[in-house]
């Protein structure tokens, strides 16, 4: 593609710093607009909201890796960004636009980019980020009023996406269900190469540690397994849990657990002490889905403690099916009693629990030095479908 021929690449998300001091969709979004701008072969413009619950709202100069950012003012700091600046905004980007992608679905910003492309006729595609999940659709239709609005107006005008992006193959499978259309699977790349690889020390301790990183929500399903914990451990282990919490749900796990020493609520850490405190377990634990709600497309934090050298605790119902046999993750089972047994084999089994070489080793798959490929696929996709029109 001759810098001449550049397509004009507008690309929307919700948020694009992070909400929280660790992982989340706004690193995901981030991350992948960075990646499609070092490649040089598109003329990418960005549009976001400013909005930013660690900073407050952000500037111009925080997204300093692209040349054409538009920010619309968001008042609210929550996940939907909604602001009726933003529709003006992003419909005239997407008049000037060749192409349209849209950094999630089901979010205000993003919803609206699709509807604008569709307004518009310009081609565009977009990636589902959990929007997908059965059990997402499950829960939409139980609201009626959303479920239509989905039914009736979103999800035809997203079959006419040109083609959609999901970070995984587990998300991609939900998604086949309702489309056609080709599928690239790019996963959440993240600069692993600056997390620190922590070595830990080889011991036959009769204890154990874990750590959890993340909401505390029901779809984290941190709730079941902290009842579990509760009945397997004994002085000496200790489950530590960083993250923040925004409803009944979070208070309720805090003020059942909170007063017990087996447990420790940290609260939000930035990603230094993040990882610093994954490096001090013996593995992190993700029980997505415990609470029959499986929403988790991705797990940004699996790679990030897999980084610093630790193996993870993960249903083997989510995107990550090959831990076991690359020896760097154990699967959660479904029955309580089995989850105490495997909590007990894990407790008695010498430290580490997996080697840290190993565990690094296999993140560094989603470094974003490994992108390439994903990157240069999705930029020739849009290219194709750009000159198709």
């Amino acid at each position: 593609m001759s810098p001449r021929n550049k397509v004009k690449l507008l690309a929307v998300a919700t948020h694009l710093l992070p909400a929280r001091g660790w992982g989340g969709v706004a690193v995901t979004a981030r991350t992948f607009f960075e990646l499609l701008a070092a490649r040089g072969q598109a003329d990418l413009s960005v549009v976001t909201s400013d909005a930013c619950r660690e900073k407050g709202h952000i500037k111009h100069n925080d997204l300093a890796f692209v040349e054409n950012v538009c920010l619309y003012s968001a008042s609210k700091m929550d996940k939907s960004a909604f602001s009726w600046s933003a529709m003006p905004l992003i419909l005239q980007q997407i008049h000037r636009a060749d192409f349209v992608y849209s950094s999630g679905i089901m979010t205000w910003p993003t919803t609206l980019a699709v509807v604008g492309a569709c307004l518009y006729r310009r081609p565009f595609a977009f990636h589902a980020h959990g929007g997908l999940l059965e059990d997402r659709l499950r829960e939409l239709k139980s609201k009626p009023f959303k479920w239509l609005l989905f039914k009736r107006i979103i999800l035809p005008l997203l079959k006419k996406a040109r083609f959609l992006n999901c970070s995984s193959e587990f998300e991609a499978a939900n998604a086949r269900k309702l489309f056609s259309k080709t599928i690239l699977i790019t996963p959440n790349y993240q600069t692993i190469s600056s997390i620190p690889l922590i070595e830990a020390s080889q011991t036959p301790s009769k204890a154990l540690r874990l750590t959890f990183v993340g909401r505390l929500h029901k779809d984290k399903g941190i709730h079941r397994f902290s009842s579990i914990w509760k009945s397997f451990a004994r002085d000496g282990d200790l489950l530590q849990v960083i993250g923040g919490h925004d409803n009944e749900y979070g208070r309720k796990v805090i003020d059942e657990f909170g007063s017990d020493t087996r447990f420790s609520f940290l609260g939000e850490r930035n990603r230094a002490e993040v990882f610093q405190l994954i490096g001090e377990s013996d593995a992190l634990v993700l029980p997505s889905g415990l609470e029959g709600t499986l929403r988790e497309n991705f797990g940004n934090v699996v790679p990030e403690a897999l980084a610093v050298g630790r193996p993870v605790l993960i249903s083997s119902r989510l995107a990550w099916r090959d831990l076991e046999e690359r020896g760097v993750g154990f699967f959660l089972p479904d029955n309580d009693r089995e989850i105490v047994t495997l909590l007990q084999t894990l407790r008695e089994a010498a430290k580490p629990l997996a080697n840290p070489t190993v565990c690094r080793r296999y993140a560094m798959n989603f470094d974003a030095e490994a992108s390439g490929v994903e990157i240069d696929r999705f930029l020739d996709l849009v290219d194709q479908h750009t000159r198709d029109t």
